[in-house]
Formats: structure tokens, C-alpha cells, sequence
């Protein structure tokens, strides 16, 4: 389940969620040290290997979109404590997340790329509550279908920020190309496509799409 470093860290206990969650070892496997308290006890391994065929066939349920998550959380919830496949899942569930949450803590760079995309979603909500201006952005639809066209609708505008934004850091990415400037490919990891400081939100815009230039522009802005 992957080795960690004997002295645990809080900063990093908190980050990998070893805080608030406990974990689960194989069976026969002892815990020395610190992280003992941090252990809840062994896997059943032997409801997983009994039920491990109806495991599968679950698995590929979700996967081929026979069943849903949803759906199946529903019917397995109301008699969880006598349904087997409901334990095996969580037996399954303890092994999966108590392996992610240790190698959280123990490689660096896989927390950095954990953080880092949830810096991207935070700002892309950061943008979302920017161009949500209109009743303080509060949604006073009551049914349920207005609400989903609202969001919808949001989430369309925030895209068409993130293509606008990306149309210009192309040009001037180019610009400072043809200035002599050179780039490597992890520079652009700085570079956020969500900023929205340079959006006026009250304001209107026009754009005149027809333009051969402006088509082109759109085009190529993924080349960025």
C-alpha cells in the first residue's frame, strides 16, 4: 500500500485527509509507529474474494452505463447491513481510498498535481460567481428546470470567457515569439485561462465572428 516516512507531518496529515479518515491494512499486517492510531483495523478479504464475480459485474454495470452510481446507491443503502454486495463495495472502498490517501501523503508530486487541479476548479467557481452578478447571485428559480437552464447557461458564458482568454494568450504567445522570446512547455502551467479581473460584467460586447482573422483565431486557440 506504499511506504511513509516515520514521523508523520500535521500540514501534510491534513492535506492527505489522514486527519478525519481512517484506514485499513491488509490482514495479518501490523502497524508500527505513529500511524497506528490513523488504522480503523484489517479488509475483509475474504467477502471480497466470495463476492468478487458480482464485484465485476457491477463494475461493468457503471462502466457500460447500465446502472447508474446513483441508482445503485439507493437500492443497496436501504438493506445495507444484510446485502453482501453492499459490503464487498465498501470493503473495496476502504482498499482503494486508504491506498490513494497514503500515496497523498507519501509522493509529492501527486499532491501537487491533486492541488493543482483543485486550484483549477476553484477558479473556474471564482469566474462562475464573477459573471453570476444578477440577484446577487442567489438562483430564485423554484422548479427545478429553470434552475438547471440558469446554470446551464452560466457554465455556457464561463466557457466563453475561457475560449475569449485563450484567443488572446495565443496572439500573445505569438507576439512575444516573434519579439525573439522563447517558451518552453512548462511555462504555460502558470498560465491560468480563468482570469476575469479584464471582464466587465455590466457591460456589453460585440464580436464580429465573420472576420476571416477572428475565425482563424478561434481555431488555433488550442494550439496554446
Amino acid at each position: 500500500m506504499g511506504t511513509v516516512p516515520a514521523k508523520p507531518k500535521k500540514e501534510v496529515l491534513h492535506e492527505a485527509g489522514l486527519d478525519t479518515k481512517q484506514l485499513y491494512h491488509p490482514p495479518g499486517m501490523k502497524v508500527p509507529g505513529p500511524f497506528k492510531a490513523h488504522f480503523a483495523g484489517a479488509v475483509d478479504d475474504n467477502l471480497i474474494k466470495e463476492h468478487w464475480d458480482d464485484y465485476v459485474r457491477i463494475l461493468a454495470s457503471i462502466s457500460r452505463g447500465v446502472t447508474s452510481v446513483v441508482l445503485l446507491s439507493q437500492r443497496l443503502s436501504s438493506y445495507a447491513g444484510h446485502n453482501p454486495l453492499y459490503r464487498v463495495i465498501r470493503q473495496a472502498g476502504r482498499i482503494r481510498r486508504s491506498r490513494h490517501i497514503l500515496r497523498v501523503y507519501d509522493e509529492l508530486v501527486f499532491r501537487r498535481r491533486i492541488n493543482a487541479g483543485l486550484d483549477r476548479v476553484e477558479n473556474f467557481n471564482y469566474l462562475c460567481r464573477h459573471m453570476f452578478f444578477a440577484r446577487r447571485g442567489e438562483n430564485w428559480e423554484r422548479e427545478f428546470e429553470e434552475q438547471l437552464n440558469r446554470a446551464s447557461s452560466l457554465v455556457i458564458l464561463a466557457d466563453a470567457c475561457i475560449l475569449w482568454n485563450a484567443v488572446h494568450l495565443s496572439e500573445v504567445y505569438q507576439q512575444l515569439q516573434s519579439e525573439g522570446f522563447e517558451f518552453q512547455p512548462a511555462d504555460f502551467l502558470h498560465v491560468s485561462l480563468y482570469a476575469f479581473e479584464h471582464i466587465i460584467p455590466y457591460g456589453q460586447y460585440f464580436f464580429n465572428l465573420r472576420k476571416k482573422d477572428r475565425k482563424e483565431a478561434f481555431s488555433k486557440a488550442h494550439r496554446l
